[in-house]
């Protein structure tokens, strides 16, 4: 291996909120543990979160308490080329952020620390349903606001009890293009629909796209192990850490077509003018 592949050992795994990124997390946890039995959800090792404070807080040597959130994302790709060339080991980072540049007009996500992306991409109509069970509150009205606003954020208080910088997330349909439109690195790109529909096949595109070197046998297991009702049963049994305190359940439904179920006709019409364009690249239309 060379000096350049293992600068870029981070692989980020990212989507717009509620897209499945947290089931791609638990699939890899499970895969790469080889164990027989699931993987806890509330121990994901293998898997990190990008916008951590406590990361940074170990990797920055200032106060970055005294940062505004700009000169904190001026700082993050230092710090991610800095974590990337510790080892040749891949290295998952998760984030909702879209593909963004600082004030300094560089990439967050730097092209020297990433090896690739996995993003993963959903009907916006269907999360819009799930995103409001996630924040706890049933308006989806907000919901679409949101997702239509390209300035949109997570977590922009720094300090806050999330523990979590400043996430960009943008718009829905920014959030999408600005990933899989990255030339810089490979990004493989999946749809929450396809691994509802046939999660084996999308898994191993997973797998391959990462060159492990895991078996059909191997794969299968862990699927099972990170089975939606597995899932379920852990959460009901120990809770889920990363649960949004206002929400029911993180693992709620793992549905398509709840949108178009559930939402007025003129709030899938808002959806389908804000995203269409989007939309039909992925046949959601």
């Amino acid at each position: 291996m060379s000096g350049t592949e293992r600068m870029r050992s981070i692989v980020w795994l990212a989507s717009y909120p509620k897209s499945g990124n947290t089931w791609l997390r638990i699939f890899l946890e499970n895969l790469l543990s080889a164990s027989e039995t699931a993987c806890s959800i509330n121990n994901l090792s293998a898997t990190h979160m990008s916008c951590s404070l406590d990361l940074f807080l170990n990797e920055c040597p200032w106060n970055i308490s005294l940062m505004t959130q700009d000169e904190i994302d001026n700082l993050r790709p230092k710090i991610y080329s800095n974590i990337s060339q510790q080892s040749k080991d891949l290295k998952f980072f998760k984030t909702h952020s879209g593909y963004f540049y600082n004030t300094s007009g560089k990439p967050v996500f730097p092209d020297e620390a990433t090896r690739s992306a996995i993003y993963l991409v959903r009907n916006p109509i269907d999360i819009c349903i799930s995103y409001a069970y996630h924040r706890g509150h049933i308006d989806f009205d907000s919901i679409i606001k949101d997702m239509g606003n390209p300035e949109a954020c997570l977590f922009s208080i720094p300090g806050t009890s999330s523990r979590q910088l400043r996430q960009k997330i943008l718009s829905w349909s920014m959030n999408v293009k600005s990933w899989i439109s990255e030339k810089s690195f490979p990004v493989l790109v999946l749809r929450y629909e396809d691994i509802l529909n046939n999660p084996h096949d999308s898994f191993s595109k997973v797998v391959n796209h990462l060159k492990l070197e895991k078996n059909k046998d191997a794969i299968q297991k862990a699927i099972k192990n990170s089975s939606f009702e597995e899932l379920q049963r852990q959460e009901h049994l120990y809770s889920f850490k990363e649960k949004p305190g206002k929400a029911q359940a993180f693992f709620r439904a793992a549905k398509k077509g709840e949108g178009r179920a559930t939402l007025s006709s003129k709030q899938i019409e808002t959806i389908i003018s804000d995203h269409g364009n989007v939309m039909s690249e992925f046949d959601y239309l």
